[in-house]
């Protein structure tokens, strides 16, 4: 039979197991509260729009082969030019590859006429993604249709990015939609994605960003333009008559009930060499 210390020693265990529950689930509120309240500084887009259309090329300066906006604090007599102006109070916080290091790595890419494009289903799918600035190099797989009984959904994507195959190929026009975890401990699943939430800061410090998808025959550059985020319920795939990519994953961590999006535009090809 139980003795009376042994039912209080007991009570008491219950009593501080529920105090801890209590408060986890306080601290988690409170951590979903301030979470959730941040994300608006997660959207973002750029001060000037790119421009695409073969007389808009012509009128700019063209840079190892990128066309590119001429950046008024580079030139020979300013030294400056591979800072960014916000950085330069205190250029060792300054992230990110430097300008001069981005035009080196996407020398080889032609401009692209967005006025010559083909229909993105005449072109061969997605193989490869990176994104240099957060040191993304994944796969990419098309997303399979799940049956659940009383819906259908697409699979979630296993240590790849996965692309919605009705959605564009790149290259051509439309928006081609490609999904990736942010952080996935329990399924194992990868982070892909884990850094795509410090995008929407270099936007902000007006740091260009490109992604680069291959195909089979072609790389493909494009430059990310603006940064949204919506709830999960709201998230619609929708179609585009423009040549853009659409990357998307969970946020806030350990909350994950928002999208963050993040839009590239098109702005360069190269073929790849076998």
């Amino acid at each position: 039979m139980p003795t009376p210390i042994r039912n209080r020693s007991i009570g008491i265990s219950l009593i501080l197991i529920g105090i801890l529950l209590l408060s986890a689930c306080l601290a988690y509120l409170v951590y979903r509260s301030i979470a959730t309240e941040g994300l608006s500084n997660l959207e973002q887009s750029r001060s000037q729009p790119l421009s695409h259309s073969s007389q808009e090329l012509s009128d700019r300066t063209t840079t190892q082969g990128i066309s590119i906006e001429r950046n008024p604090f580079q030139g020979p007599g300013y030294p400056a030019g591979a800072l960014a102006p916000i950085d330069w109070e205190t250029p060792y916080w300054s992230e990110g590859l430097p300008q001069n290091r981005q035009n080196t790595l996407y020398d080889e890419y032609t401009p692209i006429d967005w006025d010559s494009l083909p229909p993105s289903n005449s072109l061969p799918r997605a193989l490869r993604m990176r994104i240099p600035s957060i040191q993304v190099d994944a796969h990419v797989e098309e997303l399979a249709l799940v049956d659940l009984g009383t819906a259908r959904a697409y699979e979630t994507p296993d240590k790849i990015v996965g692309h919605i195959p009705e959605t564009a190929h790149p290259g051509g026009i439309g928006n081609g939609w490609y999904f990736a975890h942010l952080e996935s401990a329990l399924n194992k699943e990868g982070a892909i994605f884990s850094d795509l939430p410090l995008i929407p800061e270099k936007i902000r410090r007006e740091e260009p960003v490109f992604v680069i998808v291959d195909s089979k025959t072609t790389s493909y550059l494009y430059q990310v333009t603006e940064t949204s985020v919506k709830r999960k319920e709201e998230l619609r795939v929708i179609e585009s008559s423009t040549p853009i990519i659409t990357l998307v994953t969970c946020i806030p961590r350990l909350v994950y009930d928002h999208r963050l999006l993040v839009t590239a535009e098109l702005m360069g090809s190269k073929d790849i060499t076998p």
